[in-house]
């Protein structure tokens, strides 16, 4: 790893918004868009997500926000994208978090055409069930995979990112949210929502990386749906999937969440030794010391080479504070 991709992140202390300025942007949404940010001090590199308070206010999403942030702050896993900082201002919400400058994972697939190569999805699939594993333990679903939220760092390390619907549950939840082609049957049945749908979105990423189309593909959502609860068995398996995948994808996708192969301790343990998985060395990926399948071209900290050309600012929504102060403590670092 070259110098300048050494520090990125690097940054000790408090890391005040001041004290940043703006190199590009990485990407934008509805809501708001992520810029690659440089500390001026240092030169350490981040990435910034800056969301409108207009938007969140015209949304009512106050109460998401603020726990996207409080779910971040209580992660610490290398398989998941870490936030440094929050920042408030009068008229916008900011999240500062590690660059990962080697793409997202749905882009990179496109780029290289990687879809079918097992030893590229394996890792993959590993490195998000170990983030799921870090999640659960801490009792929050996920509930958005899909490998747009998927994001690599300039090793080629695949990192978890976008905690928009995630949400602490002890218990079920009922909230019908996120990509319709990864929803779980209880999550379109409004049967209430456990970890179970983390699992089952986690055979879905699998079936689509191997395939590049999702089991429950159809035009419309509605139809998708109606996929779903037909169930996995009834799907035509395509060749490249016979035999361990698809072993692993029947024990994944089972119409029952409470009988998903990892839903259990020693069930974890049994999905690791399946033969699709025979590529990965669980301990040398948990302590870091696995080489990815991939190594992103990364020429420095401040490289955007690996991202869509976007020029959108952070889409801007007049604020008026309504009294509410729904926004109290959303920001770890002030000037």
């Amino acid at each position: 790893m070259g110098v300048e991709q050494a520090r990125e992140g690097c940054c000790q202390g408090k890391v005040l918004q001041k004290d940043l300025k703006k190199l590009g942007v990485l990407g934008a949404g509805a809501f708001g868009s992520v810029g690659l940010w440089e500390h001026t001090r240092t030169g350490a590199t981040y990435a910034m997500k800056t969301i409108s308070k207009g938007f969140i206010q015209m949304s009512g999403a106050e109460f998401a926000i603020m726990n996207e942030k409080a779910i971040m702050m209580m992660t610490d896993s290398e398989f998941i994208v870490k936030l440094h900082e929050t920042y408030s201002d009068g008229q916008r919400l900011s999240f500062l978090m590690e660059p990962c400058l080697g793409g997202e994972l749905h882009d990179v697939y496109k780029r290289l055409s990687l879809y079918g190569s097992q030893p590229h999805a394996a890792y993959y699939v590993a490195g998000t069930a170990l983030a799921f594993c870090h999640l659960h333990r801490l009792h929050v679903v996920h509930r958005d995979l899909k490998p747009e939220n998927l994001v690599l760092n300039a090793d080629g390390c695949v990192k978890l990112m976008d905690f928009g619907l995630a949400k602490i549950c002890i218990g079920k939840t009922f909230t019908l949210c996120g990509t319709v082609e990864y929803m779980s049957p209880e999550t379109i049945a409004f049967k209430g929502q456990d970890t179970g749908r983390d699992w089952w979105s986690l055979g879905i990423l699998i079936f689509e990386l191997m395939t590049g189309r999702t089991p429950f593909t159809a035009s419309n959502g509605l139809e998708v749906c109606r996929k779903i609860r037909e169930g996995f068995d009834v799907v035509a398996m395509p060749k490249k999937l016979k035999g361990p995948c698809h072993e692993l994808l029947k024990e994944l996708l089972k119409e029952d969440p409470a009988e998903r192969l990892p839903m259990s301790a020693q069930g974890r343990e049994t999905m690791k030794t399946n033969a699709w998985f025979q590529s990965i060395d669980w301990v040398a990926l948990e302590n870091g010391t696995m080489k990815p399948p991939y190594k992103p071209k990364v020429r420095s900290s401040r490289d955007l080479q690996n991202f869509k050309k976007v020029r959108a600012d952070a889409p801007y929504m007049p604020y008026t504070d309504d009294g509410s102060r729904w926004d109290m403590g959303f920001a770890s670092a002030s000037e």
